[in-house]
């Protein structure tokens, strides 16, 4: 059975954790990614040597669990550690998830064949998310535009009645709390001795992921992808997110400066 087909008849209900070998893949291994939920676990293996991942793909993976794990420059240290994590997870979950390895490297095979010996357990083998089985946006989109071409038109009175409610959205109230965070945080940020330039490429950062219910998390993996001192950044952004900024703007403010 190929890996394709593998991967179709996975239980839905299970996790699926995806081993990337970044070094070997590259960007390339991570095509497909917009296609995973919220049962799909990523975990990156890299070194600093590695191509550095652009702001767009890592916004592909928002809506998931992702963390990258940066590992020495040595001969085989990514394959390592990456096989090393395997091992770890498979002896918390079991056969209970599903584990795949993105990599093109053949050698893995033999990860895969001692595993199924072992405990019986399959690890899948492939070179992207594409393999995942999982259907495309393309497909996604083609299916809503079937679908709204069999709904009704919207009538004059509906968009009056949408405008009104969206003006009371939580949208709206999101906004307003991300405008009081982004405040704030400058004047954090700059009190900490960091430039304008440094301060607006962080607050683009933070833009990007505030609302999402892993946002410490994506921010902190996208800083250290970035920024060289992610951590003293990290650390200010944490303080900030975990004071009531929302209520008390001002009084925050007021002790900054």
């Amino acid at each position: 059975m190929s890996n394709k087909n593998k991967n179709a008849n996975k239980n839905k209900n299970k996790k699926n954790y995806y081993l990337i070998d970044y070094e070997n893949v590259g960007t390339k291994g991570l095509e497909g990614a917009d296609n995973l939920n919220s049962n799909d676990y990523v975990h990156l293996f890299s070194t600093r040597n590695a191509p550095k991942i652009t702001t767009a793909i890592l916004a592909t993976f928002n809506s998931i669990n992702f963390k990258v794990h940066e590992v020495p420059v040595k001969k085989q240290s990514v394959d390592m550690h990456l096989v090393t994590y395997l091992g770890y997870l498979i002896g918390i979950d079991g056969s209970s998830s599903n584990y795949i390895i993105v990599s093109k490297d053949n050698d893995y095979q033999n990860i895969g064949k001692y595993w199924k010996n072992e405990n019986n357990i399959e690890i899948t083998i492939q070179d992207s998310f594409i393999n995942s089985g999982k259907p495309t946006k393309k497909d996604t989109k083609s299916s809503n535009t079937q679908s709204n071409a069999n709904s009704p038109p919207n009538s004059k009175n509906t968009k009056s009645s949408n405008t009104q409610s969206n003006a009371n959205s939580p949208s709206n109230s999101k906004n307003k709390n991300l405008n009081n965070f982004k405040l704030v945080l400058k004047c954090a940020l700059k009190k900490g001795g960091c430039s304008n330039n440094l301060t607006n490429r962080i607050i683009k950062i933070v833009s990007k992921h505030y609302g999402n219910k892993n946002f410490l998390m994506l921010v902190h993996n996208e800083l250290q992808i970035t920024f060289e001192e992610h951590s003293m950044i990290y650390d200010v952004i944490k303080a900030v997110y975990n004071t009531d900024y929302e209520k008390n703007v001002y009084n925050i403010l007021e002790e900054l400066i």
